[in-house]
């Protein structure tokens, strides 16, 4: 009999994100380089993602690292995750290229309003041209 075993991919859990984000933010490829930096045992952190369970010291350093609030910690590792961080530069130029784009929006709006403004001048000194040219 033959058994077949299906890997569904899981949500990645806390720890994964951590690593993820750290070797993202500092250009690492191994999970052991992250180890390396943090100051933590290879085994520590691979005991801590088997476990899916974060040290709280691990949150201490990334907050401290990266001058991030602990009430922020799970937004930017999970940032990091979907590619919303300033070093990717797919996101960056992205990102660039939205700013930008409501900003000509903003000077399109100001524009059109002063043209407004510009319009309504005119007709108010049209209007006063005639006035004086009916009163000679």
């Amino acid at each position: 009999m033959n058994i077949i075993v299906l890997y569904y991919p899981m949500e990645k859990n806390e720890v994964t994100l951590f690593i993820d984000a750290i070797k993202i933010k500092e250009k690492l490829r191994f999970d052991k380089d992250v180890a390396d930096l943090i100051g933590v045992d290879k085994h520590s952190l691979a005991n801590a993602k088997l476990r899916e369970k974060l040290p709280s010291s691990y949150i201490i350093w990334y907050c401290s690292r990266y001058n991030v609030s602990k009430k922020v910690f799970h937004k930017d590792i999970t940032s990091m995750d979907r590619g919303e961080n300033l070093s990717n530069p797919e996101y960056a130029e992205k990102r660039s290229l939205e700013i930008e784009v409501e900003d000509l929006r903003m000077d399109k709006m100001n524009l059109m309003e002063d043209k407004n403004q510009l319009q309504d001048e005119i007709i108010r000194l049209q209007d006063k041209i005639i006035k004086l040219t009916e009163d000679k």
